[in-house]
């Protein structure tokens, strides 16, 4: 599922704030709003003007076709395919359609009018109907992670050499002769 966030890190960079936010149509009591989340009734927003001047209004999936209703004329409409490739592009409209193709395994959307971005979840087309599940396991690799931890170590150790020779360096006396000059 789609969830859209700042992710910032300087609040004194007061136009990286509340310009990327996750939409969720709900009642405002947490249980709902994260049933909604975990069913993917939600869509990301770019906005650095915080105006959102365009909201989804529908989507509906009917069959083989999946049918998307903005509140405004959007600059553009594209479905997105498998790879990012964009399959289908509409302009200045309020609404699209999109009718999955046999080799589409899914089709996502982004509607763009101005500075504003939607981002809805994909659509995801299966044999049976249901929701595939990830089945992939992730497997550690103990040889490679054991070369990296090896690496680092000695790259470390150098570093840390490094910063010895050179604090050494700085701190060992310097021995200066005077040479007395005699004159004949």
């Amino acid at each position: 599922n789609l969830l859209a966030n700042d992710d910032m890190h300087d609040l004194t960079k007061p136009n990286e704030f509340c310009v990327r936010y996750t939409m969720v149509d709900t009642k405002i009591d947490l249980t709902s709003t994260l049933q909604e989340l975990q069913i993917g009734n939600a869509y990301g927003v770019s906005d650095p003007t915080r105006v959102n001047s365009m909201k989804l209004k529908s989507c509906l999936v009917d069959s083989l076709t999946k049918k998307v209703l903005f509140t405004e004329i959007a600059d553009t409409i594209n479905f997105i395919g498998k790879g990012g490739s964009i399959v289908k592009t509409i302009l200045h409209d309020s609404t699209a359609q999109y009718t999955f193709n046999a080799s589409d395994p899914y089709i996502r959307i982004e509607s763009k009018k101005e500075d504003c971005s939607l981002y809805l979840n994909p659509i995801i087309r299966s044999q049976d109907g249901l929701i595939p599940l990830n089945l992939g396991k992730c497997h550690i690799n103990w040889f490679a992670t054991i070369i990296e931890k090896i690496k680092l170590c000695i790259f470390t150790f150098f570093l840390i050499l490094l910063l010895y020779k050179i604090r050494y360096k700085w701190r060992r006396p310097k021995i200066i002769m005077n040479k007395e000059i005699f004159s004949p």
